[in-house]
């Protein structure tokens, strides 16, 4: 059974290596140098969206760990996630919700490739402080280093990216099979959900008891309405900025969360959870504004 449960683990690591290669290698081949110079020229927007992104929202989740009570490794799991800005779903609800696609494309690179750098530091503020209340775990604090994560997110994370994006720019005619990698990654998430799951069923019962699941469904609503209020006069760029901002990455988040707290296997099946409630709530918002963008024009 343990050598089972062993090989189900090592199983989990080597997907989710996969996955998340996969799926930054698809958001590079998504946008290019030109499309970024673009929508970076627009500099109030991109201010917005960047400070909702990396700044304000991190701090909202801090505030709503203040708030409502739940177990130091649920709560860690949800700030994780919640800092971890950059998430490939992000343009696809876009797309579907006819939103502006190349905004909310561009968007989604510059934050993915800036979470690389942001989110060690956030996690060194945020379970540092945690540390000094009375009922903390105190293996929160040793479990954090920065300079770690910070070079995992660069080379499994951030390089794939890169190399994506100078392909699409350099050799645009050449991006034949970013749908298949699109496909495969989608795949690669459910297996990977899958196996958090199966391998942490004692953390998936632990929090359906607690408040995570309830604070991941306001957060994510929260969250989302953040960018939208932020994303200028345009209705385009106010959805696309809200699914930008609504939908964090979970895959940098699984990333951290198997490697920086192996020993605490709630915080990956919190980040799942969260994971799941931005999908549900997310993709039912951009089905709505699909069925409502005709009167918007």
């Amino acid at each position: 059974m343990i050598q089972y449960e062993a090989g189900l683990l090592i199983i989990k690591d080597l997907v989710l290596i996969i996955f998340i290669i996969s799926t930054m290698f698809s958001i590079g081949l998504s946008v290019n140098l030109k499309q970024i110079k673009t929508i970076i020229s627009n500099y109030k927007l991109m201010t917005k969206g960047l400070l909702a992104g990396l700044l304000i929202i991190p701090v909202v989740a801090w505030i709503l760990v203040q708030i409502i009570p739940m177990e130091e490794s649920i709560s860690t799991g949800f700030l994780l996630v919640s800092v971890c800005a950059g998430a490939a779903l992000g343009p696809k609800l876009a797309q579907i919700s006819r939103s502006d696609i190349p905004f909310a494309a561009t968007m989604m690179v510059i934050l993915a490739a800036l979470t690389a750098f942001i989110t060690p530091l956030w996690l060194g503020v945020f379970l540092s402080s945690s540390g000094d209340g009375a009922n903390s775990d105190e293996i929160l604090t040793p479990t954090i280093n920065p300079l770690q994560i910070l070079v995992g997110l660069i080379v499994l994370y951030l390089i794939p990216m890169l190399i994506g994006t100078f392909i699409n720019s350099r050799y645009p005619d050449r991006v034949k099979y970013k749908s298949l990698l699109e496909k495969v990654s989608n795949i690669l998430l459910i297996v990977v959900i899958v196996l958090v799951i199966v391998t942490n069923l004692n953390g998936l019962v632990a929090l359906i008891g607690s408040l995570g699941i309830v604070t991941s469904l306001v957060s994510v609503m929260i969250y989302g309405t953040i960018g939208y209020v932020l994303g200028g006069p345009q209705i385009a760029t106010k959805r696309s900025l809200a699914f930008n901002t609504g939908i964090r990455n979970e895959a940098a988040a699984l990333l951290i969360a198997t490697r920086a707290f192996s020993d605490q296997p709630n915080v990956a099946v919190v980040v799942v959870v969260f994971g799941m409630c931005q999908l549900i709530i997310m993709g039912v918002m951009a089905y709505y504004w699909s069925k409502k963008s005709e009167g918007w024009k």
